[in-house]
């Protein structure tokens, strides 16, 4: 096997940095901020954490509510009083997961399915500078939902469990995760 010494290692990767084109660059940064979304859609939907990795709440609310069957997502689950539409839930929204076998213990945000199939993270490159001794690339990452109905809920959500800005918000973690991604 040859070796090479650390003068040629440089003048092999400064060649190499060169041709990286700005195509292969953009799917570089497509795919990070795929999983930088795929990691912060397992700490908020699954662990139910916020973005300094405290749980976003142990409990849901247990304030009686009044639901129909539109509110279900297991539509099987909805048994009304005989000729009544909606369903009284004295255990509230706890409840109402309870009775469709979802989480309880703690709160993760995860109902439908929707919000988190929503959460999306795009990075678009603006700037590339391939120097002889510095490399530099200036992109835009922006975390956001596709649709406006997605984006109000997890507004208030954040403001319901007093975390404005603290859940929807990539954690140090994932950014140094993300980071280390791009670097590899």
């Amino acid at each position: 096997m040859r070796t090479f010494g650390v003068k040629e290692y440089r003048e092999r990767l400064t060649g190499f940095q060169k041709k990286i084109s700005p195509t292969l660059l953009q799917k570089l940064l497509t795919n990070g901020t795929s999983i930088l979304a795929d990691n912060m859609r397992k700490r908020i939907f699954f662990d139910g954490k916020d973005r300094v990795d405290n749980l976003i709440s142990t409990r849901y609310s247990k304030k009686t509510i009044y639901v129909s069957k539109e509110d279900f997502v297991k539509k099987s689950a909805f048994k009304p009083k005989k000729g009544r539409k909606t369903m009284k839930l004295e255990g509230g929204y706890s409840e109402l997961r309870k009775i469709q076998g979802m989480e309880t213990r703690k709160v993760n945000l995860r109902y439908s399915g929707k919000l988190m199939a929503d959460l999306k993270a795009t990075a678009t490159f603006t700037s590339i500078d391939i120097g002889s001794k510095t490399n530099s690339v200036n992109a835009k990452i922006k975390i956001g939902f596709k649709t406006k109905l997605s984006g109000y809920k997890a507004e208030k959500l954040e403001k319901q469990y007093g975390l404005e800005n603290k859940i929807f918000r990539p954690s140090k973690q994932e950014v140094r995760d993300y980071i280390n991604y791009i670097q590899s």
